[in-house]
């Protein structure tokens, strides 16, 4: 069972710094804006089809307004404001650096 913690916790370790690289090399060739873009429409896509497939709906229609509105603040924020900053860092400092600030910035 400690050998399955170890595999997990190193292909996470894979994952974030492949993507890291691949969305430097993004936003280097369609800017920052383009790429979050892009990001958040696939994401969308795909969970649609993830809340499809768990709940029967794609989306949380049985929600209170009150949620939707924390949700909608939720995702402006870290998708939209959050991401377009993080691709921006990738464009001045690099995907290395970049990690290495998002790894040692306490919680």
């Amino acid at each position: 069972m400690d050998k399955l913690g170890a595999l997990a916790a190193f292909g996470t370790a894979l994952c974030w710094s492949f993507s890291a690289i691949f969305f430097e090399n993004a936003t280097r060739r369609v800017g920052a804006l383009a790429v979050n873009f892009w990001k958040v429409a696939f994401a969308f896509v795909l969970l649609s089809f993830a809340g499809l497939a768990t709940r029967g709906m794609p989306f949380p229609f049985d929600a209170s307004g009150s949620t939707w509105t924390y949700l909608g603040l939720s995702s402006l924020v870290g998708f939209l404001i959050a991401d377009y900053f993080l691709f921006n860092a990738y464009l001045l400092i690099g995907s290395r650096i970049t990690i290495v600030f998002q790894a040692i910035t306490p919680v």
